[in-house]
């Protein structure tokens, strides 16, 4: 939290480009880290960033090349970002997604997160999350904001009176979101023309994924 270096611009052909457009990229180096390393890393990136409102910025995690020593480094692929951030989804799932996803910060308000998959089989996709449902808040909610905003009132809660996923529609989208005690989302998740699944800590920032996307579509 002491850095205050300014945004890294990752301009490299080498690596995969960003699924919606982006305004900066940070790179986080997952070589011989752990998860809560790596977890940790991710939430002092959200906190220091300084990006202007509205801007949208891709963290790309990076681990070094052992295939082709000219390129050092290369991007992590879907399953071993699951792997070195201790996410357990179904397998089911995870064959259905695309090796290239996008880890990311939207800064609005304050700085908001989001992770972007693509699936090529949207049913069973769709019955893989709502079976990761159970896990889903621990593994995805807890890296995506604080693990304090998790925090339950007591042990039994904790336990036994645990927030469940909720139907809800955002911006005129159909998604599943956990509800804090006010009612407001916590993080939910969406899937976007059927092809995107998108997690993200706020409902605007699901609004601006979605212009993304359809921008990427156009200038494909």
């Amino acid at each position: 939290q002491k850095q205050e270096a300014p945004i890294v611009i990752v301009d490299d052909i080498n690596l995969p480009g960003p699924l919606i457009p982006i305004q900066f990229s940070v790179p986080i180096n997952t070589d011989d880290k752990n998860a809560s390393y790596l977890r940790a890393s991710f939430e002092a990136e959200r906190k220091r960033n300084v990006g202007k409102i509205n801007e949208i910025g891709e963290v790309i995690f990076l681990s070094s090349n052992t295939e082709d020593p000219e390129v050092p480094e290369r991007s992590i692929v879907t399953d071993e970002f699951f792997t070195l951030l201790g996410m357990r989804p179904p397998v089911s799932l995870t064959r259905t997604l695309d090796p290239h996803f996008m880890a990311g910060f939207h800064r609005y308000g304050e700085i908001e997160s989001f992770l972007i998959f693509k699936t090529d089989t949207y049913d069973v996709a769709r019955a893989g999350m709502l079976e990761w449902e159970r896990t889903l808040e621990d593994e995805i909610g807890t890296f995506l904001r604080t693990p304090s905003d998790f925090r339950y009132a007591t042990a039994t809660d904790a336990t036994i009176n645990r927030r469940v996923f909720t139907d809800k529609v955002f911006k005129n989208l159909d998604t599943r979101a956990i509800l804090d005690d006010k009612g407001n989302p916590l993080f939910l998740y969406a899937f976007i023309n059927r092809a995107y699944l998108v997690f993200v800590t706020n409902p605007e920032t699901l609004s601006e994924i979605v212009t993304g996307l359809s921008a990427r579509k156009v200038t494909k």
